[in-house]
């Protein structure tokens, strides 16, 4: 049986395929299809953030389920289409410091606020971020071989993107090197992975597409920003 404990102490991006008892105390819905919760055992508490719709329905506060096959990033676990959830008939006994600690983690901070780009640097790789801002650079879709089956080609478009604190380079992946924006536009970006580039000697945050990601034009704002990457 797997607890938060050990899960916070997984390298990001593994899967664990230990099942893992928690309680909800805390559920909302949110924007793109999604749910977020914040769970609790006699361990830890911890975010979690729901995409398998199939999950969704027993994402409830008060109820006590079984998490199988989540992912785990660095601040938060993922329950995705591989995930599985069963609901538990009794809930779990917690003490009460880590209930304490529970009530101290905010809901849709990730997920529904939008990041400033300059604290992109103190926020850890593999998180997702939401970032508004206006496109300054955007290049050529470029094409490259996939490593993996069916070894189709995927496409990638890099580009920078800047807010009123900075600029950052991003990465639109598959399906979303072909969207539909220009040098100018101001979007946001829903669901970006951020990790860190090092060039010429410099590390700088980059955010980049993953399975989730989705792209906002908006029509209403038009900020130019000054700022550039060097």
């Amino acid at each position: 049986m797997n607890t938060l404990k050990k899960l916070k102490g997984s390298s990001a991006g593994t899967r664990q395929v230990l099942p893992l008892k928690v309680n909800i105390v805390k559920a909302v819905k949110c924007k793109n299809n999604l749910m977020e919760a914040i769970v609790v055992d006699n361990s830890a508490c911890s975010k979690v953030v729901i995409y398998n719709k199939t999950c969704q329905p027993f994402v409830v506060e008060g109820n006590a389920v079984m998490l199988l096959n989540t992912l785990v990033k660095a601040s938060e676990i993922i329950v995705d289409q591989q995930s599985r959830m069963a609901l538990l008939p009794k809930a779990l006994e917690i003490p009460r410091k880590i209930m304490d600690q529970a009530e101290m983690l905010q809901l849709s901070q990730q997920h529904q606020s939008d990041q400033k780009i300059e604290n992109l640097t103190n926020i850890a790789d593999s998180t997702t971020v939401t970032i508004l801002g206006q496109i300054t650079e955007l290049k050529e879709i470029q094409t490259f071989p996939s490593k993996y089956p069916p070894f189709q080609d995927v496409e990638v478009r890099n580009g920078s993107l800047s807010d009123d604190t900075g600029c950052v380079e991003f990465a639109l992946w598959r399906k979303l090197a072909a969207s539909k924006i220009q040098v100018g536009d101001t979007v946001r970006l829903h669901q970006m992975t951020k990790s860190t580039s090092t060039y010429a000697g410099t590390s700088r945050p980059k955010i980049t597409s993953g399975r989730y990601t989705s792209i906002e034009v908006s029509l209403h704002i038009s900020i130019m920003y000054p700022f550039s990457i060097p």
